[in-house]
C-alpha cells in the first residue's frame, strides 16, 4: 500500500494535509505531476482522485471524503485481518469471461486458430483410426508407409490440401500400427492409451503456455531447437558409421521428446503471428502441430514400454 498526499483545502483560506490510501503502480516516477500520477492509481473511493487535484471542498464535501476514507480504511483493516486468521482464505471472485481470453489475439485470430485445432483433431482421430485398422488386420511393417508419409506431407505442403492432411493421419496410423500391435502383444495393452492421454495433455499443456506467453517472447527458442535437431540428426550420421546407437537413441528419444515439446510453443506462436498477418492457410497450420503431436507420442510410448519392460523383469 503506497500512500499519496494532496493537499486540500475545505475554504479558500484554509488548508490541511492528510493522507489517501491508494495503490499505484510498480512502475511510478516520484517526479510525475499530479495528473500523471493520478492516471496510474487504481480507483477505490467514491471521489475520483482527478477531481481532487486542485479543488476547493466546502466543509459538506469535505466531510463526506473523510467519512469515505474511514470506511475505506476500515474496510482494508478488515480485509487484512482475515488474511491473520489461520486457515482463512482471501476471499476472491473468479472472472470466468477472462478463461480463454487470450491476451493480445484478435478476435478473428482465435476463430482461425479453432480451425487450426479442429484440423488438428481430425488429423488426431484419423491416426488413431489407421492405427486401430493396422492393428485388427495385423499389417506387417513396410518402407511403403513411410514413403507415402513423407510424399503426403510435400503434397500438402505444396496444396494444402485438407483430404491429404487426413490422408496423412491415416498413412501414420499405418506406419505406427504395427509397433502398438507388438507393445500390446508383449508388454501392456494399456500403454498406447496412456501415451495418447499422456501427449494430449501435454501438448495441450505447451500449446496454453504459448497462447498465453506474450505475443513473439517464444520466437528465440527456435534456434536452439533447430542446432539440436541438426545435432540429432549429426547423431544418427555417426551412429550408422560406428554401428552403436546407444547415444543417438538417447537424443533422439528422450532428448527429442524435450525439442518438441519445444516446438509446440514455438510453432504454436508462429501460427498465431501468421495469422496475424492475415494467412489464412489453416490446413499447413495443422500439420505443423500434427507431427509435432505424433512425435511426441511416439517417444512417449517408446519410454512407458522401456519402463514396463524393466518393471517386468
Amino acid at each position: 500500500m503506497v500512500h499519496h498526499e494532496p493537499v486540500i483545502s475545505n475554504t479558500s483560506t484554509k488548508s490541511e494535509q492528510f493522507m489517501i490510501p491508494t495503490r499505484i503502480s510498480e512502475q511510478e516516477n516520484p517526479t510525475t505531476t499530479n495528473n500523471e500520477t493520478a492516471s496510474t492509481i487504481s480507483h477505490t473511493m467514491t471521489i475520483p482522485i482527478e477531481e481532487l487535484n486542485g479543488r476547493n471542498m466546502n466543509d459538506d464535501q469535505y466531510s463526506q471524503f473523510k467519512n469515505n476514507l474511514d470506511d475505506l480504511e476500515a474496510q482494508q483493516e478488515r480485509e487484512i485481518n482475515k488474511l491473520k486468521i489461520p486457515g482463512s482464505f482471501y476471499p476472491t471472485d473468479v472472472d470466468w469471461n477472462i478463461i480463454g481470453n487470450f491476451s493480445g489475439i484478435e478476435s478473428n485470430v482465435r476463430k482461425q486458430l479453432r480451425g487450426v485445432y479442429m484440423l488438428l483433431a481430425a488429423s488426431v482421430l484419423c491416426a488413431t483410426f489407421g492405427s486401430a485398422v493396422s492393428v485388427f488386420y495385423n499389417l506387417q511393417p513396410s518402407i511403403l508407409y513411410s514413403l507415402v508419409s513423407i510424399g503426403l506431407i510435400i503434397y500438402v505442403n505444396f496444396t494444402s490440401s485438407m483430404a491429404g492432411l487426413l490422408a496423412l493421419g491415416l498413412s501414420f496410423g499405418f506406419q505406427l500400427g504395427p509397433l502398438i500391435s507388438l507393445i500390446i502383444t508383449d508388454i501392456d495393452p494399456w500403454i498406447p492409451l496412456y501415451a495418447l492421454v499422456g501427449t494430449t495433455l501435454i501438448f495441450s499443456c505447451f500449446s496454453v503456455a504459448a497462447h498465453f506467453s506474450k505475443r513473439r517472447s517464444m520466437l528465440f527458442i527456435g534456434a536452439t531447437l533447430s542446432s539440436f535437431l541438426s545435432l540429432t540428426v549429426w547423431t544418427l550420421f555417426f551412429s550408422l558409421i560406428f554401428g552403436t546407437f546407444a547415444l543417438y537413441e538417447v537424443i533422439s528419444v528422450y532428448g527429442g521428446l524435450l525439442m518438441f515439446c519445444g516446438y509446440v510453443v514455438y510453432d504454436t506462436q508462429i501460427i498465431i503471428e501468421r495469422c496475424h498477418a492475415g494467412d489464412e492457410d489453416l490446413v499447413r497450420m495443422a500439420l505443423q502441430l500434427f507431427i509435432n503431436f505424433i512425435a511426441i507420442f511416439v517417444r512417449i510410448l517408446i519410454i512407458l514400454s522401456k519402463k514396463r519392460s524393466r518393471d517386468n523383469e
